[in-house]
């Protein structure tokens, strides 16, 4: 990575230390290398003082588009206020940007999976009251609050299926027929986060995590809203879970890295008992159950009761690894279930801090 720390106002006025620059946030664009974008972000951030004082103007906006440009990179490793800023001040920027190299729906839902359980749907009120605030232009001197506001009024003047109202409003709107396709994609490209944060991570419309359950024997994973039957080549339980075997041919090929990532674990326990693993997209009255199903363990007591547990662990003990472990080894030895989940599941998320920030 290009070593910056030590950049002062000639090295940033320096051209050719700006194509350098330029070259690597545009590698970490085209690879999506969010560790990396991450770390320079926090380089580049730190010598805004210096780069604001510039005296070429068109240079200093540059720089401030890399950084920006970073910063969306980021995004899934940002804090939560940082990216509540981002949506409120600058997210039509991102529109901006070919989706396929800088997708923000995407890194709007694994931003989402960084954040507790129990606090996403509050979250995603303040993502949703983000958008409402937001002045930025899109299109027809609308704002993205006007759009938010408008597409909010169409769904409550018209009872129509909530599949199909969004098509409805994208293709019937005399406001955005008028649209060039670019410009109408930007909309569209709106109106699908605030429909996401709409719909209750307790669901599987709504989850954005990748998540493995079994039903009557069978291996389910859930992606992206739709479930997904994980079967073929004989194996059964977390041993067919083989992250470079999950074929998903109506599915984008995240589903195999995704679906496949929460397997490794269950695989270092279990020998490897099939060599020819797919994922076949659940359809029907089949599809109707499994959903039911699904909701119900997600919205139950169990699930809520961990999470209430994994907080106060965290709100009590802090930062402090030594006392939550103690506090895991306490629950368990007196047979708190709960409670020695919750501190198990904080312990995990204090462990995944430490590694990001040893990064």
């Amino acid at each position: 990575m290009l070593n910056i720390k030590n950049w002062q106002e000639n090295d940033f006025l320096d051209k050719a230390n700006h194509q350098a620059l330029k070259k690597q946030v545009d590698d970490f664009l085209f690879y999506n290398m969010e560790t990396e974008a991450f770390d320079l972000y926090g380089l580049l951030a730190k010598k805004n003082d210096i780069v604001k004082t510039l005296s070429d103007s068109d240079l200093k906006d540059k720089y401030f588009k890399l950084l920006q440009t970073l910063k969306f990179i980021a995004l899934p490793r940002l804090e939560d206020d940082a990216v509540l800023n981002i949506v409120k001040s600058e997210i039509a920027d991102a529109f901006d940007f070919n989706q396929e190299d800088l997708d923000i729906k995407e890194k709007m839902r694994k931003k989402l999976t960084t954040v507790a359980l129990m606090g996403r749907d509050d979250y995603k009120r303040k993502l949703t009251d983000a958008l409402r605030e937001n002045k930025q232009i899109i299109t027809n001197k609308k704002t993205v609050a006007d759009w938010v506001n408008d597409y909010h009024k169409f769904m409550a003047d018209n009872r129509i299926d909530q599949k199909l109202i969004k098509a409805e409003y994208l293709y019937k709107n005399k406001d955005i027929v008028s649209l060039l396709e670019k410009e109408r994609e930007k909309v569209k490209i709106l109106l699908d986060l605030y429909d996401a944060w709409q719909k209750s991570s307790f669901t599987v419309a709504g989850r954005e995590d990748a998540m493995l359950f079994n039903d009557d024997g069978k291996m389910y994973g859930v992606y992206k809203g739709e479930i997904f039957e994980i079967g073929g080549g004989g194996g059964t339980g977390a041993s067919a879970i083989v992250a470079d075997k999950i074929v998903a041919s109506t599915e984008p090929k995240q589903v195999k890295s995704e679906l496949g990532r929460i397997g490794v674990e269950a695989l270092k326990k279990e020998p490897i008992q099939s060599q020819n693993i797919e994922a076949v997209r659940v359809e029907g009255d089949g599809k109707n159950k499994l959903h039911k199903k699904f909701d119900q363990f997600l919205g139950g007591g169990l699930v809520k009761g961990l999470w209430t547990k994994k907080g106060e662990a965290q709100e009590r003990l802090g930062k402090d690894l030594k006392a939550l472990r103690n506090n895991f080894y306490h629950a368990v030895n007196n047979g708190q279930k709960e409670e020695a989940l919750g501190a198990l599941l904080a312990l995990g998320k204090r462990a995944d801090q430490s590694r990001l920030w040893r990064r």
